[in-house]
């Protein structure tokens, strides 16, 4: 049922269409009759309940609490009772941090040289043919097809002849590039490039205060890869993998002091190196790289000699 309101006023004439509350249109309901008892309009009233949960109840902030002098700070005893009354549980302070897990923390299933890798002279013992077929057997059969699987163009001919050449003399760049400079260039975020995480520390142990000089001459064999393993992480999907390179080179090694006093090795002399250099990837990351990660030097090799002597600064 609508209805028009007239407002007359001296220049103007307003017309104002309403309508009442029980001649909602758009609710339907039964055939009217006159015995209803409403017969002007709908006797069904659903639109004012569908129309009452379109409200939504907000909590109003207290502005009582709101009102703190520039300064002033709440008890810890009203502190308490606020949240308490609000329910809302008390912070508690974290000691534990983060962890990024972007290397293993160990060589895993190490090579084992053979004992005819004792080196006499520089020349090295030839392998037996026995030998030979259970390191291709235990190289090429799964590790590296597993590597395959991430690294899809990977071929360990190529990795050991160029890449693990190119991140071993970087690595070993960088380090003395550390130890010897003062430029920011040259920090330890610049050796985790070529570095894992695990084997940081280890080369620079006991480098400071200390000037290297290292430069590798020549490789006396070609690099080639003796050994491969998969490592899964301690979440599934996250795998690492290890490479194991054999390199007989020929270095110059030198360690000054910060007097500038020799302490080891020579400028001037040559010495033949053979070692097992492992290499790692994070294999589930994306933006995995191959990094050194550490070494494995024959029984053989491992020769008794006297520590540098350690100078020291007197002050009177």
């Amino acid at each position: 049922m609508n209805s028009f309101l007239l407002s007359l006023t001296p220049k103007n004439v307003f017309c104002v269409s309403c309508r009442f509350a029980n001649t909602k249109p758009w609710v339907t309901g039964p055939v009217h009759r006159r015995d209803s008892p409403l017969r002007k309009g709908i006797p069904d009233y659903t639109y004012r309940w569908l129309r009452g949960r379109k409200t939504a109840k907000i909590q109003l902030p207290n502005f009582e609490e709101m009102r703190v002098k520039p300064g002033e700070q709440l008890t810890p005893d009203r502190m308490r009772s606020i949240m308490k009354e609000k329910g809302i549980i008390p912070h508690r302070s974290w000691d534990e941090k983060p962890i990024i897990l972007n290397s293993s923390g160990d060589i895993i299933d190490g090579y084992k040289p053979p004992a005819q890798e004792a080196m006499t002279a520089g020349v090295v013992a030839r392998k037996s043919k026995e030998l030979a077929i259970k390191t291709f057997k235990k190289v090429y059969q799964r590790p590296i097809s597993k590597i395959r699987d991430y690294l899809g163009d990977f071929d360990p001919v190529i990795f050991a002849g160029s890449e693990a050449t190119d991140i071993y003399i970087k690595a070993h760049e960088t380090l003395a590039k550390l130890s010897s400079s003062t430029d920011m260039e040259y920090d330890e975020d610049s050796m985790l490039k070529y570095v894992t995480e695990a084997a940081l520390p280890n080369m620079l142990f006991r480098s400071e205060n200390k000037t290297i000089r290292w430069k590798l001459i020549q490789s006396l064999e070609d690099p080639k890869v003796v050994h491969a393993v998969t490592l899964p992480g301690l979440h599934p999907g996250v795998l690492f993998a290890q490479i194991t390179v054999r390199m007989h080179s020929q270095q110059m090694l030198a360690i000054y002091d910060r007097f500038g006093r020799l302490i080891f090795g020579s400028e001037n002399a040559l010495k033949d190196v053979l070692e097992y250099v492992v290499f790692e990837n994070y294999l589930s990351n994306k933006y995995g790289i191959w990094r050194l990660h550490g070494k494995i030097i024959p029984d053989q090799m491992i020769k008794e000699r006297s520590p540098p002597v350690q100078t020291m600064k007197l002050v009177n």
